[in-house]
């Protein structure tokens, strides 16, 4: 008897996966900006060598953060990941810290840690990016 051949076995062993491949986690491509989003920038410098960028969402729609970057005036690039900003809530990135979680409050509250040494916004601007390129706002660094 001769050996199956590699298109028999190749589509045994995807039909084997496939109820396998549905328990994955599927991550969804970044969308695009809602154009009734209203997201806004705050910097807070709590200590020497902290800061807080937060994204508040004023507006009346969710906004899914997965796409979005804030990006700084000496090249730092933070990327957010796959959280939802409901109305009235915010994310604060923290230069210094590592820690990332979410107070359960309604609405509620994340922080994200961006791991630096040092400010990630000294002067200049940062800005928020959003999916697809979008500028969605910025603000002026405190100095």
């Amino acid at each position: 008897m001769y050996p199956a051949s590699r298109r028999a076995v190749l589509t045994t062993v995807v039909a084997s996966l496939g109820g396998c491949l549905s328990t994955f986690d599927t991550v969804e491509a970044p969308g695009t900006h809602p154009s009734d989003a209203e997201l806004r920038l705050d910097i807070e410098r709590p200590g020497e060598n902290g800061e807080r960028v937060y994204v508040h969402n004023d507006g009346a729609t969710d906004v899914p953060m997965r796409g979005y970057t804030l990006e700084y005036d000496d090249g730092v690039v933070y990327e957010f990941d796959r959280l939802t900003l409901e109305p009235g809530s915010w994310v604060a990135v923290e230069s210094t810290s590592v820690i990332e979680g979410m107070d359960r409050s309604d609405p509620p509250k994340f922080v994200r840690g961006a791991n630096r040494d040092e400010h990630l916004c000294p002067d200049g601007r940062v800005t928020l990016v959003g999916p697809q390129g979008t500028i969605v706002g910025s603000t002026t660094c405190p100095g």
